[in-house]
Formats: C-alpha cells, structure tokens, sequence
C-alpha cells in the first residue's frame, strides 16, 4: 500500500508534534494530506520516559518555549486553567515540568494530532519523479510525499563510555544508562546499595538528588570536570539574529561545527539546582567526586578510578547523554539514495530554510550548523517551523520573544 501526502514529518517527538502542529494551523496543510511516522505508540513517548527519569521538576527554558505555535499559549492556558504562579519559576518564568505536559497533551488532545500518526521505522528515502518515497519496517507500507521533514532526534543514540560498553553488555551487570527504558525498573531492585552516577550535566545532578532523597548517604555523583553552573545551556544570543548570522557568515562549515559545540554549556546547570546539591552535600545525602573511570568490576561491584581509588557500587548509572555527531542508519542510507551532499560530520548539507533538496527539510541536530545550539530545544522547534514555511516568503526577523534576556526584561 501507498499512501499519498504533501507533508511526512519523521520522528514524533518535541519537534515532530510541534511541526504537525505548525503546519496544520500555520501553514493550513490538509489533515489527510500529513502524517507523522515514529516508532514510539504515543507522541512525546520519549521526552516523558526521560523527564521522568532525571525527575525533572522546572524546565531550563521559559514559558514561551511550548508546543502551540504562539509564545504566550502556555502562559494562557495556565491562567485559564487557574495553575498556580510557584507552577513558573525565577523571573525567566521556567514553567513546572507537569504544566508543560498537561499542556502539550491537552493540545495533542485538542488538536488531534495523535492521529497523524503512522507507527513503524523509518528505513530509507527515495525519490520516484516529483515525489519522495519512504520505505518503513512495514513491507507493505510505502509512503510518498511532496514534502518530508527528518526530525529524527538522538533518542536512540546513548552515548556509552568505552570502559562501559563491555558491562553493558552482560544482562546480570548493575549498570544502566539513565535514558534506557529500563532504568526506572532496575532503581527499584537496590534497596541499600551504594549508587553512583557518571555525568556532571543538569541531567546527572537532578537524577543524583531525586536518588539521595530514596537512599540518603548511599549516591556519589562522579564528575570528570569541575561542576559548572550556567542558566541556560547556551547564551541566549544564539536565539537572535546577531549570533546566527555570525554563524552563517562562516561558511567552512567544520569552523562552524566548532563554533556550534563550543557555544553549548555542555555539563551545566542553573542556580537553583546548584542550591539543591549544596543543600543536599551539606546535609550528606550525596556525595561529588572529581575523577576518571579506569574500568568496572561488576562482579566485586567495585568502581576502579584512574587515580587508584575504588568505590563501592551496587548500581552504576550512566548520565552521560546522548551520542554527538552520529547520524542514524535511516539518514545515511537516504543521503545515499538520494545523493545529498554530506557535511565534514556526515549530515546533510542545508540552506538558510533547512533544506536538504527541494522538499526535503530537516529539524533537530540535523540542522544545527543553521540553527546553532538551540536547533536541538523546544524552541529550535519553533525556529525551524518558521524557516521552512518562509519559503517564498521574505525572510523576517525571529520574534524577540525567543530571547530570554528580551522576555525577562518584559516581565521586569
């Protein structure tokens, strides 16, 4: 069976909702002309697995960065839903992590858009004439598209240390990474165990405190570098045309890379979660340890550390986030097939409209060397909906709603 569209986002995450949400009440596509195809049975499967995780209680980013295509929709909705103001937190107004959910899935309720989906995976783009063809893990199942946006995130792309990779292989081994489905399960398994978690990221410390709050003196966070604190993951300058066009002024595009993954915060987080982990070492919850792993005995669940220390581990938890640069086996085969000029670190090469080829879009990580640090958050979403649906339009400005800094000076 072949099912004919104008519009194919694959992935059905963050970005995913949020472009079949744009492109239906922006653009005005046809419901029947637009599906999404993920691998996960529910939109956002992933970001809840993983917010839930970490126990993630505020987001990093402001209210304006939601899922409906207006800044102040989540704004609204909490007034009209009487959600108290302690749901939006510090003068950025950080909205609570459950307003952004009840939000994002009253507006997938509201809007439908659980029906636009298509489960199965992505395996290969083709192009047939004017159109695109996308093979899925469904033989009978081709869909073709005028128009296609990959926004396939890293969700499956963990980043596995070496000296890990071979435990994480042996079922019996108490070592999981924080994003594996699996992780929630086996927390519950250690009663008074010693815990450690490998990571110093705002995702490592929230999974570290929720942990030592349920085994108090019992969870060291192991850190390879010093912890740093910064309010966002990127200056929010990049959310302006002032840094973008700096970066697009660039055009040796392994320069850009590098201007892309040095602007990044990586292993940060902000004030008031540094608070918290003061709070907590004070009281010795928790403890923090600078240092390198030599390698993993999980038969003696013994940490060996390069400086010659051991810890004791009963469970070993990954925070290490997500593999940088890797591209999925569905985008390189369909680079292949398609063949797209490919950038010094293997993902297609874009216009200023995130465009691969003609009808061919990409958002995410994907588009990055376009976007900057931003291109992969909430609101990297929003930016790149904009892009694409310029085309054969004027380009504009991006709404001084996307900066912090301008938001925070209206809320003053």
């Amino acid at each position: 069976m072949v099912m004919l569209l104008d519009w194919l986002i694959v992935g059905g995450g963050i970005h995913g909702t949020f472009l079949s949400n744009y492109l239906l009440k922006r653009k005005g596509v046809d419901r029947d002309k637009l599906a999404v195809l993920d691998n996960q049975a529910k939109p956002l499967a992933n970001w809840l697995q993983q917010t839930d995780a970490v126990a993630m209680k505020y987001l990093r980013s402001p209210v304006e960065h939601n899922l409906d295509v207006g800044g102040q929709a989540l704004r609204k909705w909490s007034h009209d839903n009487n959600i108290p103001d302690t749901d939006l937190y510090s003068k950025y107004d950080r909205p609570s992590l459950r307003s952004f959910n009840s939000h994002a899935l009253e507006l997938i309720d509201r809007n439908q858009l659980e029906s636009l989906r298509i489960i199965g995976a992505a395996k290969v783009l083709s192009k047939h004439k004017e159109n695109y063809l996308l093979k899925t893990d469904d033989p009978d199942l081709v869909l073709s598209a005028k128009n296609v946006i990959i926004c396939t995130g890293q969700a499956n792309r963990l980043a596995i240390p070496a000296w890990a990779r071979l435990s994480c292989k042996i079922e019996s081994a108490p070592i999981v990474h924080l994003f594996d489905k699996r992780y929630q399960t086996i927390c519950k398994t250690v009663n008074d165990g010693h815990i450690v978690i490998i990571g110093g990221g705002i995702s490592a410390v929230q999974a570290a405190l929720s942990l030592s709050e349920k085994h108090p003196g019992k969870v060291v966070l192991l850190h390879r570098y010093p912890l740093q604190t910064y309010q966002f993951d990127a200056d929010p300058c990049w959310l302006s045309t002032r840094c973008l066009s700096l970066l697009r002024q660039t055009k040796n595009l392994t320069h850009r890379r590098r201007i892309v993954e040095g602007a990044r915060h990586k292993g940060s987080f902000p004030s008031d979660i540094a608070k918290q982990l003061d709070a907590a070492l004070d009281l010795g919850q928790l403890r923090c340890h600078l240092g390198e792993v030599s390698c993993f005995d999980h038969h003696e669940h013994l940490l060996n550390l390069v400086c010659g220390k051991k810890l004791p581990c009963d469970l070993l938890v990954l925070a290490t986030g997500f593999a940088e640069n890797s591209t999925s086996d569905f985008v390189r085969d369909s680079m292949q097939a398609l063949n797209l000029k490919a950038t010094p670190c293997g993902i297609p090469e874009i216009d200023y409209f995130l465009r691969a080829d003609k009808g061919l879009f990409v958002s995410g990580p994907l588009a990055e060397l376009e976007l900057g640090p931003a291109a992969r958050n909430i609101v990297g979403a929003r930016i790149a909906a904009e892009r694409i649906c310029q085309i054969g339009r004027s380009k504009k400005p991006h709404p001084k709603e996307y900066n912090y800094y301008f938001m925070a000076s209206k809320r003053g």
